[in-house]
């Protein structure tokens, strides 16, 4: 991932991006309307037409993102007096995750199919997603009548989702409950940015990926961007500023989504002795010059609360959580991972005193992060905006409910 300034691109290859990204978005229709059928067994029988202040919850369940935002979601939404009648997940949440979030919620869970597109290696391939997505079509029946009795026991007046794909189209094949859902994800609002200059092929694939779920989530509910032009702040508990330059070692901290991130910066880090690095990753990290932990939210949130620098996979809450912290963040996007590739480069557009973005973890990107928040006024600027943006969020969701029937 080349570091390259807007407007470097050729309009005629810009061009030739938003057509393929189009053609993929066309392509998609037909596997579109194949699960809908098979997910034909919610029709009719998916409607909120319970207490306007009981909801039900769902998150994707790739990576810990979605998990945050509907955590924050929720946390929001106990403010504003409503309470959650069901949580709706997908397979592949780790019990740990789950003991972590949900389960101190109370609600009834309902676990539905989905589509993981990571493991320890990174991005899983075209091929790989294809043949998990037929799988998924194939268990669509089965999900399609676990939802409808699950939210007929919910007894709910509304839905917030968080990019739970499978749900969206059982939702799709039941259109009284349109009125009554909400789509949140910074997704939508990633789908309709301007392409980086330097993506290639595989990130315009995947922006006709994100343009085709959007699609599908769209024909059953309002979409709501979050983020930075989003439709609501970055959904994030305000984190405490930093505190400035420690007296001894700093502490840089790092989070991966795959176990070759951790490698990585093992080798990048290697005799240093100006700040200690504690890498959070699933497997856990048996490389030296680094401190190893598994993933842990709760162990995280106390370093992140005391680091001066981040280091971590491009998604986007950790990024927005630095900026807010006005601690400087490497983004290095997972292995074949595409849409973090687009993070990126969005994240460092915006933030470029406080946001790097890196294709491979480098002796230079290591010495950036290290060395401090780079230029204090726009870094105290970003971090002041953000975190203003961020402390209004139950005002912000509140504004996106659906209107009492």
């Amino acid at each position: 991932m080349a570091r390259v300034a807007p407007g470097d691109a050729a309009p005629a290859t810009t061009r030739r991006r938003d057509v393929t990204a189009s053609l993929v978005r066309a392509a998609a229709a037909p596997a579109v309307a194949m699960n809908r059928c098979f997910a034909a067994g919610c029709r009719g029988g998916v409607r909120f037409e319970g207490s306007p202040r009981r909801y039900v919850l769902a998150a994707c369940c790739n990576g810990t993102g979605h998990v945050t935002q509907a955590k924050a979601v929720a946390d929001c939404l106990s403010e504003l007096g409503y309470e959650c009648a069901g949580v709706i997940l997908e397979a592949g949440l780790s019990d740990k995750l789950r003991r972590e979030v949900f389960e101190p919620m109370g609600a009834p869970t309902l676990v539905l199919a989905g589509v993981q597109l990571v493991d320890a290696k990174g991005a899983i391939g075209f091929g790989a997603l294809a043949f998990r997505g037929a799988g998924l079509t194939a268990r669509l029946p089965r999900a399609a009548r676990e939802c409808r009795d699950f939210v007929r026991a919910a007894d709910a007046g509304f839905l917030v989702s968080c990019w739970h794909y499978s749900l969206a189209l059982l939702l799709s094949t039941a259109p009284a409950a349109r009125k009554r859902v909400v789509h949140v994800a910074p997704q939508f609002a990633r789908a309709r940015d301007a392409m980086p200059p330097s993506t290639g092929l595989r990130e315009s694939l995947w922006r006709g990926g994100l343009l085709a779920l959007r699609d599908v989530f769209a024909s059953t509910g309002a979409c709501v961007g979050v983020g930075d032009d989003g439709g609501l702040p970055p959904l994030l508990d305000p984190p405490p500023a930093w505190a400035g330059p420690p007296d001894g070692k700093k502490l840089i901290l790092c989070y991966f989504l795959s176990a070759g991130g951790a490698a990585a910066l093992s080798d990048a880090v290697a005799g240093r002795d100006d700040a200690v690095f504690h890498v959070f990753s699933d497997p856990v990290s048996d490389r030296p010059h680094v401190v190893a932990h598994a993933k842990s939210r709760a162990l995280f949130r106390e370093f992140f609360e005391k680091c001066d620098g981040v280091i971590c996979s491009a998604g986007n809450e950790t990024v927005w959580e630095a900026v807010c912290r006005g601690v400087r963040v490497v983004a290095v996007p997972t292995r074949g991972h595409a849409e973090q590739v687009l993070n990126a480069h969005a994240h460092a557009a915006r933030y470029p005193a406080l946001v790097r973005a890196a294709a491979t973890l480098t002796d230079a990107d290591v010495e950036w992060v290290v060395a401090g928040p780079g230029d204090g006024a726009r870094a105290a600027s970003a971090s002041s905006a953000r975190g203003a943006a961020v402390a209004t969020r139950a005002a912000a969701v509140r504004a996106v409910l659906p209107a009492p029937s």
